[in-house]
């Protein structure tokens, strides 16, 4: 009798361990940031803060992107987001539909007139964070312009601000208050070619939107 209460007491903790263990891989993202408004996004680590930026190291993580050559700025992410969101609306081999994520991630091939606006970039990449369901095994894209992107560990200066941007201009603005912020210390060696703007809200969000861009260390 006592065996099997000791055994049964036994089953009763490795019931429980399983429990707090599989509630613990469930929220094995959570929290998330407040401003990714309970959508899926990217997870990272603040390593430092400064006068209007933050630096941090964000996770290796997979997006869904696209490229698009000799395009404004305007242009290319009009293109872009229908390729995209075709993919996680089923258009893919599997036929498999995925719940929107955020950020909306836009890469400029600045070329030599990166702090200018209204021109036609080289190229431009937009991508779609994919939801932590699909990170492990993505459905395969069935457009040949649309890829799977694995992005590596990666260190990034952030700048994050409300409201709506509709033009290149108004996301050049932020990014040249980043540089600015950042200046000309040793300890902040970025990619000075790219830069990224990434949206978080859909445009029927009317209030407490955010916004940021990043610059990445090399």
């Amino acid at each position: 009798m006592k065996d099997n209460i000791n055994m049964a007491r036994s089953y009763a903790i490795l019931w429980i361990l399983t429990a707090v263990v599989s509630a613990a891989s469930l929220n094995i993202y959570k929290p998330l940031p407040k401003f990714c408004d309970g959508h899926d996004c990217p997870t990272f680590t603040i390593l430092s803060t400064g006068e209007g930026y933050e630096e941090r190291l964000y996770n290796a993580t997979k997006y869904v992107s696209t490229i698009l050559s000799h395009h404004t700025y305007e242009s290319a992410v009009m293109k872009g987001f229908f390729r995209l969101f075709h993919y996680i609306n089923g258009e893919n081999k599997q036929k498999r539909k995925m719940e929107m994520a955020v950020p909306v991630l836009v890469k400029v091939d600045a070329g030599q007139n990166h702090t200018h606006a209204y021109h036609t970039h080289p190229e431009v990449t937009m991508s779609f964070f994919l939801p932590f369901a699909n990170q492990a095994n993505p459905p395969e894209p069935s457009d040949e312009n649309v890829f799977i992107t694995e992005v590596p560990q990666i260190r990034a200066y952030v700048r994050s601000f409300p409201g709506y941007v509709f033009t290149e201009e108004g996301w050049i603005k932020h990014i040249e208050g980043l540089r600015q912020s950042l200046g000309d210390n040793s300890i902040t060696n970025y990619e000075k070619s790219y830069f990224y703007t990434a949206g978080y809200d859909n445009p029927g969000k009317l209030f407490h939107r955010h916004n940021e861009v990043w610059l990445i260390e090399v």
